[in-house]
C-alpha cells in the first residue's frame, strides 16, 4: 500500500501533517454531485471519510 502525505486534484486538496488531516474542497463550477473519499490508516487501524458535493 502507498502511503501519501498529500493529494491534490481539480476538486480540492488533502493533507497530513503532525497527524492533522487537513481536507480542502474547492467550489464547484460545473453541474454535478461528486463524491470523494479519503482513506487514512495508522498501523492497523483502516477507516474512511466520505465527502459529498451535491448539485
Amino acid at each position: 500500500m502507498d502511503d501519501f502525505k498529500t493529494c491534490k486534484g481539480d476538486w480540492g486538496s488533502v493533507e497530513c501533517k503532525s497527524n492533522i488531516l487537513t481536507v480542502i474542497i474547492s467550489p464547484k463550477y460545473i453541474e454535478k454531485s461528486d463524491t470523494i473519499i479519503v482513506g487514512v490508516t495508522a498501523g492497523d487501524i483502516f477507516d474512511s471519510f466520505l465527502f459529498k458535493r451535491e448539485l
